[in-house]
């Protein structure tokens, strides 16, 4: 089920983010890229919604409380769909990294891993509702502002809905992603500075 969230603030205005390799919907389509960071009994979901023309409509994190890498993927795809027709998008590119999650949504109901069946089927459930849907798999460099607010709202343990005022502006430099934004959370300012590449995850520098 979609949640409310409470709306974050920024306290500055972030440069404009730069990804490589982002594939840019049809005129008048929905992007929406989902991913996932997993903790040690938990893992918090983000989705990153944008127009036609790259620009940010919204992005949002999710706590859900599963710690399997398969299935936090497939409740991020999920959150992603539900949102989407709640808000009434018609046209609708959901995007993922995680490829065993996008071939289940095209496979035959018996033949999707089953720690994944019921997050699948409800996707399918919710993308039956009228809205043209396309999932599509995305390399992770294509990915990565939904991985970026993973990994940071899982290190913030947050889940909230950030509008089109709150962005990641992101830039590779060699083996760092340099984030540039600052946020503040009820009273309490937070900065985001600099991160650099692991194995599974991004480590706070």
């Amino acid at each position: 089920m979609c949640h409310s969230y409470q709306p974050i603030t920024t306290t500055q205005q972030p440069p404009p983010q730069t990804f490589r390799h982002c594939h840019r919907p049809e005129q008048g389509a929905i992007k929406i890229n989902c991913d996932a960071a997993v903790g040690l009994n938990h893992s918090f979901i983000a989705i990153v919604a944008r127009d036609w023309r790259r620009d940010l409509i919204f992005s949002l994190s999710k706590r859900v409380e599963t710690n399997l890498p398969l299935q936090a993927e497939a409740e991020a795809i999920n959150l992603a769909t539900c949102v989407a027709v709640n808000r009434g998008f018609e046209n609708v590119v959901v995007e993922s990294d995680a490829k065993v999650c996008i071939e289940a949504l095209k496979a035959p109901t018996d033949a999707m891993p089953w720690r994944i069946s019921t997050i699948t089927a409800d996707t399918l459930s919710w993308a039956s509702r009228g809205q043209q849907f396309v999932f599509r798999w995305s390399p992770r460099e294509s990915n990565k502002a939904a991985h970026v607010l993973a990994s940071w709202c899982l290190g913030k343990n947050l889940s909230s809905c950030f509008g089109q005022e709150f962005k990641l502006p992101a830039i590779k430099f060699g083996s760092f992603l340099v984030i540039s934004a600052s946020v503040t959370i009820g009273k309490h300012p937070s900065s985001i500075h600099k991160w650099k590449y692991g194995r599974k995850d991004l480590v706070p520098l």
